[in-house]
């Protein structure tokens, strides 16, 4: 009765291990594939941004306005063409905030 324990056991092991293996591959392969997707959120942090900058524009002086319209449509262009990575687009419009807020 003891070898049949023993026999299930080892064999327990061995569905395991290769099941580990199986979810191990599985795991990379999915890695590989979306190492050049864009973080979902940090792109939709980006576009809240826009839409915030966006709202403020009507409370600044028209110059600044059309340099400000400018650079958020830089952004949006390297967002869209991935030129650029999301983190420093949304750095630039963290800066352009700021510009905002500091008049």
């Amino acid at each position: 009765m003891t070898i049949f324990f023993f026999t299930a056991g080892i064999m327990g092991i061995i569905f395991i291990a290769f099941v580990l293996e199986k979810q191990s591959k599985r795991t990379d392969t999915m890695l590989k594939e979306n190492k050049n997707v864009q973080p979902i959120f940090q792109l939709r942090a980006a576009h809240g941004k826009i839409r915030n900058i966006e709202a403020r524009l009507k409370q600044i002086a028209p110059e600044q306005q059309q340099e400000i319209h400018q650079k958020l449509d830089d952004i949006r262009t390297s967002l869209r063409q991935k030129t650029k990575s999301v983190k420093s687009c949304s750095t630039e419009l963290d800066q352009i905030i700021q510009q905002i807020n500091a008049d």
